[in-house]
């Protein structure tokens, strides 16, 4: 199954309109760079311990590098064998993608 066909079935699962997220505390975790990060490929790697560090660090890394975002979706992505965690983000009538590499701490 191609990773368009996931991310499809994730947005019509999750709803464009699904509830803000709050922003929850936790490590300093990684930096932004002027790359996007919107594709598996340019993907923010997180390492954590567990998955609540991790969801916390992607949280984090948001309030952080998209002060005024929200998070409209997330949704578990699989790019080959390895795990994604997409978000779309929106400020006003801006929208972007995120993706985060979850593999150090899926399922931990």
């Amino acid at each position: 199954m191609s990773l368009n066909v996931v991310v499809f079935a994730a947005l019509m699962l999750t709803g464009l309109s699904a509830c803000q997220a709050t922003t929850p505390t936790g490590a300093a975790g990684p930096q932004a760079s002027a790359t996007s990060h919107n594709s598996a490929k340019t993907a923010i790697v997180i390492k954590a311990a567990g998955e609540t560090d991790g969801i916390a660090q992607e949280y984090d890394w948001i309030a952080r590098n998209r002060p005024g975002w929200t998070t409209e979706t997330q949704a578990l992505l699989i790019d080959g064998n390895k795990p994604y965690d997409m978000l779309i983000i929106r400020k006003g009538s801006q929208t972007e993608q995120i993706y985060f590499d979850i593999s150090s701490f899926l399922g931990r």
